[in-house]
């Protein structure tokens, strides 16, 4: 099956993303997520064959080759506050990586807080973005799966199908991501960050590593140390100095 007929039939036998909208190109799925909102009152998702303007984190184009991944953005109406945005984007990552580690024979990793990695190579991203609307806050979350080979200019990029075991099918992976992502959001609703954070830590290939962190203020080298109760980054500087990040891009 290919990846559209697995999407709207993961879509049907989903409990939170019965609502779809699939376009074969789209300008990117995020973008359309927040137009749509005025349109639902409760979960919906938004999938594309390929995205003409994919987004990533920062602004970042995401290289979106048609028919070669899972472009989607799932629309979440949770009754949360704005802080426990990063808290949900570890229990995203952990839903994929969850997903993604069932079709390989390789280990799996996650960069926090928004990337996933297979022996190096960067094969899922995804963006988190929080918006009220009248009494309605919505969580968009946007991510692009790597699912089938395709030249990328991006360095250090691959897909799926180059580590996929013979279990790899894209119907089962779809249904199965779809699944989880579900999964982990009731977790979310229904407990903290740390009752899911030694199993988080467990696939940090930031931890213990020297790192680049740059946030919207500053940039800096330190060493990631900790992920905390609440999902943030604990690193010490060159000067010896604890700092806690929030949102940032880190590179090794």
């Amino acid at each position: 099956m290919n990846i559209k007929n697995s999407v709207k039939v993961a879509s049907e036998n989903s409990k939170y993303f019965k609502s779809l909208i699939f376009k074969d190109t789209i300008s990117s799925t995020q973008t359309i997520a927040k137009e749509e909102l005025k349109n639902y009152k409760d979960e919906f998702l938004v999938a594309a064959l390929t995205q003409t303007d994919g987004v990533g984190r920062f602004k970042r184009n995401w290289e979106s080759p048609n028919d070669k991944g899972f472009y989607g953005s799932f629309v979440f109406r949770p009754n949360v506050s704005r802080e426990k945005l990063i808290e949900f984007n570890l229990f995203i990552a952990l839903a994929i990586t969850k997903t993604i580690e069932s079709f390989i024979d390789y280990d799996i990793k996650i960069k926090w807080p928004n990337d996933i990695y297979i022996e190096g190579k960067k094969v899922c991203g995804f963006l988190t973005e929080m918006i009220k609307e009248k009494e309605q806050l919505s969580i968009i979350c946007g991510i692009g799966i790597n699912l089938f080979n395709e030249r990328s200019e991006v360095e250090k990029k691959e897909s799926i199908e180059r580590f996929a075991n013979d279990t790899f099918n894209v119907k089962d992976f779809v249904n199965d991501l779809i699944h989880n992502i579900e999964k982990y959001y009731e977790l979310f609703l229904s407990k903290d960050f740390k009752s899911i954070r030694n199993e988080y830590i467990s696939y940090s290939v930031v931890l213990g590593n020297r790192i680049k962190i740059t946030t919207p203020s500053e940039q800096f080298y330190a060493k990631a140390i900790d992920i905390d109760d609440n999902g943030i980054l604990v690193v010490i500087n060159d000067d010896g100095y604890i700092k806690k990040v929030i949102s940032a891009d880190i590179e090794e």
